[in-house]
């Protein structure tokens, strides 16, 4: 089962959320945190298509010079949020 709903043993899903290796989720983003990170990624995605960037992650020599704003991208984004770019 999905997150251990509909089990009648319940073993899977306690055993999964006391399980020392698996790390807990982060806090939820803020409204301010969520606002920085839409800032971040409007930098990012407007010099990637300033530089002819289709998609993201195949910047080529356009990735030095949006270096710098996927760094900012990546910073004050979370990882779920900018993962594979």
């Amino acid at each position: 089962m999905v997150f251990g709903f509909g089990s009648s043993s319940g073993s899977s899903s306690t055993s999964s959320s006391t399980n020392s290796s698996t790390p807990l989720p982060a806090e939820a983003p803020n409204r301010e945190q969520r606002a920085a990170c839409w800032t971040a990624r409007d930098a990012y995605f407007a010099c990637l298509d300033k530089n002819g960037v289709v998609q993201a992650g195949e910047e080529g020599e356009g990735a030095k010079v949006c270096a710098g704003e996927k760094k900012g991208y990546e910073g004050a984004c979370g990882r779920s949020w900018s993962c594979g770019i």
